[in-house]
């Protein structure tokens, strides 16, 4: 993140830039532009510890570099670049809040850059672009090396990608080990013909003015040879560009965008030149290796590489998983060394890389809860909770175990509790207190509501119900019976079979009431009717029989007269 007015990075968990409003000290150029005359190899001190300190450190990695490291040609083209090496420019941000650019020169991960960009971090992550847009693509993390005294003379340094970046949820932004794509000279460059001036440069990286966060390219004019052998160019060099890639018109390696000054060069960018990198950086690296290839990069890195000893175990689990590993003593039924994590340090989420243990523990708290914890499982690191603590219902936080029934009820509502036992997630089972029941959702306790006179609530109805024997009225629920005998007359009876009312046996239904069956029969038949309890109908007595109509009993003699 960069600070809008003055553009300097701003520290990380910092809402403000320390240094806004302040320009960059004079001084930083003075420093940076009192290297050697373009062309010249200025001698170094080779009894000085700290050189002979710097070589050892960085041996290995500059060595991959000057293979590929070409002069810069002068040519007729318009400005161009291998398409894949734009890949090769990263955007860099370290754990002191400031970053810049870089480009990645060796296909394992190996990035050169200003020392002014890295300086006093302990680790960065680096960008890699997408090939289209120029937004971020993958994102790596690179531990810086320096040189003692070359780096700060030259502001020259190196970071060394030795992970996949894992985000806070939980996301990789790529795969490690991994071959990256690293800049590549193209054919064209020819060492005999040097740049002269007006010949176009091309400037890749990361400015402010970007975002900080986009792949950026601007043209200019090789504008100007400093008196202190550093180039002078009109393309636009930004806050954040320093440690970028400068090419010339055939795409060849110009050298190491640096920085801008206002008030000495009128916004001229100023250049690192290849030479200059070379001759006084790489080259006296390289010495220890061969002290006759400084007249030769190429016969530096053929010497180098000749006298690298084969990798230990060490060595090996530190470039398949980062310098944070180590071989854990043990080999594999291939025989190859298994490695684990050093102290302070466990596998990240993805397996392949070890990261901080704080790191692991500070994104499961951020995200869980300060109960939880990081532990690998099935050689990846995952969240739990500590001893005390236990998911919530919805496992999305460890929480005390004795606020169990707060979590409950912060679930599910205050009318539910912890039942004392545990879900198939870890967390605690809830349930309705008395008082409360479940809504049809299961998704809260609510109170029960209360329910008239012969009636209970039906959870599973979500409602309440009337008692066995009462039915459900205007009023609330009544007695069946007394239902039915307000409702039909004296004689009915509640059928709890076909939830209605019935006559009881000796009375029929006369379409609104009950009737006693001898009162039915002998209104509608006559004299001689009478109720048959076997048929639950009219029937005629003796001495009568059923008239010729069917309607009603006549006297079985007043057929014969």
């Amino acid at each position: 993140m960069y600070c809008k007015i003055c553009g300097h990075r701003i520290e990380r968990g910092k809402k403000f830039c320390k240094n806004c409003g302040s320009s960059v000290p004079s001084s930083f150029f003075t420093a940076l532009l009192g290297a050697v005359p373009l062309g010249t190899a200025r001698r170094l001190d080779m009894r000085n510890p700290w050189i002979w300190l710097g070589i050892g450190v960085a041996t290995a990695s500059f060595g991959a570099i000057l293979l590929v490291w070409p002069l810069h040609p002068h040519g007729k083209s318009p400005t161009v670049i291998v398409p894949q090496n734009q890949l090769a420019v990263v955007d860099i941000n370290c754990d002191t809040g400031y970053g810049g650019s870089g480009t990645v020169f060796t296909s394992d991960g190996t990035i050169l850059t200003n020392n002014h960009v890295i300086q006093g971090a302990k680790e960065c992550e680096v960008t890699i672009p997408d090939p289209a847009t120029g937004q971020i693509s993958k994102i790596y993390k690179a531990v810086p090396s320096i040189v003692p005294k070359l780096s700060k003379k030259y502001d020259v340094a190196t970071l060394k990608i030795d992970a996949a970046y894992t985000d806070k949820n939980g996301k990789t932004w790529g795969t490690y080990p991994a071959t990256f794509t690293a800049f590549v000279s193209p054919s064209t460059c020819d060492p005999t013909q040097p740049s002269k001036l007006g010949d176009s440069v091309r400037i890749y990286g990361y400015p402010v003015t970007s975002g900080g966060y986009n792949l950026t390219v601007t043209d200019g004019l090789l504008s100007s040879f400093s008196d202190n052998g550093y180039i002078l160019t009109s393309a636009k060099v930004d806050s954040g560009n320093s440690g970028g890639l400068a090419v010339d018109q055939d795409g060849c390696w110009l050298g190491i965008p640096s920085a801008v000054e206002a008030g000495n060069y009128q916004n001229l960018g100023v250049i690192i030149p290849g030479e200059v990198v070379a001759a006084n950086f790489l080259n006296a690296v390289a010495a220890k290796a061969d002290p006759a290839a400084i007249k030769s990069p190429l016969r530096a890195a053929n010497a180098e590489s000749a006298a690298t000893p084969q990798l230990s175990n060490d060595q090996i689990c530190q470039s398949g998983f980062g310098q944070n590993s180590e071989w854990s003593g043990q080999l594999d039924s291939s025989g190859k060394p298994t490695c684990r994590c050093k102290d302070g340090y466990s596998w990240d989420a993805s397996g392949n890389a070890c990261a901080l243990q704080s790191d692991l523990e500070q994104w499961c708290e951020s995200n869980y809860g300060t109960g939880s914890y990081s532990s690998p499982q099935n050689g990846k690191a995952t969240c739990g909770c500590d001893t005390g603590y236990t998911w919530n219902a919805g496992q999305t936080a460890c929480v005390p175990q004795e606020t169990n029934d707060e979590q409950c009820q912060a679930d599910y509502g205050i009318g539910s509790y912890w039942t004392g036992t545990t879900n198939a997630q870890g967390g605690p089972t809830c349930g309705c207190q008395s008082g409360y029941v479940w809504n049809t959702a299961q998704t809260e306790c609510v109170a029960q509501p209360s329910c008239p006179l012969y009636s209970s609530y039906d959870a599973s109805a979500g409602q309440c119900e009337c008692w066995s024997g009462y039915v459900t009225t205007a009023t609330g629920c009544e007695s069946a019976l007394t239902y039915c005998e307000n409702k039909e007359g004296f004689g009915a009876t509640y059928d709890a079979a076909t939830n209605s009312c019935e006559c009881e046996p000796g009375y029929m239904f006369d379409g609104s009431t009950c009737q006693s069956g001898y009162s039915y029969c002998s209104a509608r038949w006559g004299v001689g009717a009478e109720y048959d309890y076997n048929t639950n109908g009219c029937a005629c007595g003796y001495g009568y029989t059923v008239n010729s109509s069917g309607t009603g009993c006549q006297s079985i003699y007043s057929t014969y007269y």
